[in-house]
């Protein structure tokens, strides 16, 4: 099922709740979609990143965060593999597979679709946002990636498991959850 992420009788964003108890103790917060800004030195990482990568100007460039560390999040790698071969087919994607580290989840996705147009990326998180910031979209699980994704204004389908959505999606605009609600 794909829920819009202000769904009708959604339960309030963690981050909502957050701000919402801070002015129950006197404080003066509001609500702000969360927005990361990067330094020029990392915006020129990105770019030199994605360059390097073989992302031409144009081209589509998808970044896949196919693992978590709480394995129940994961979506099976099938269709990870599956959404991979449709992005290179319908739209001559490049692909960015995203992992924290040498995931064993991202090199079977890796070994499934083929090294052709993928690049691996294992940075930091300031680099990591760098290059999701150049990327046309993220699809991935629910994870930090996914927020950092949003955050950075990369339109981002993220993929939900045991975890309650209305709570936990990414808060931009520009992200749809997928989960099964029964």
């Amino acid at each position: 099922h794909i829920a819009p992420v202000n769904r009708p009788g959604a339960r309030d964003h963690m981050s909502r709740r957050l701000i919402n108890g801070l002015n129950l103790h006197g404080w003066n917060a509001r609500y702000t979609r969360p927005r990361l800004h990067l330094s020029t030195e990392h915006r020129n990482f990105g770019r030199a990143w994605i360059a390097q990568a073989g992302v031409r100007s144009g081209e589509v460039c998808i970044a896949v965060n196919p693992g978590s560390r709480w394995a129940p999040k994961n979506w099976p790698i099938a269709r990870y593999a599956q959404m991979c071969h449709w992005f290179r087919k319908e739209f001559n994607a490049k692909l960015i597979l995203v992992s924290r580290d040498d995931d064993p989840v991202m090199r079977d996705l890796f070994r499934r679709i083929g090294a052709t147009g993928v690049s691996l990326l294992t940075a930091p998180p300031a680099e990591t946002a760098a290059v999701l910031a150049r990327c046309d979209l993220l699809l991935g699980n629910d994870t930090g990636t996914s927020h950092v994704a949003s955050a950075v204004g990369t339109p981002t389908v993220c993929i939900f498991g045991p975890t309650a959505p209305g709570l936990w999606r990414p808060a931009s605009g520009k992200s749809v959850v997928v989960y099964d609600h029964a």
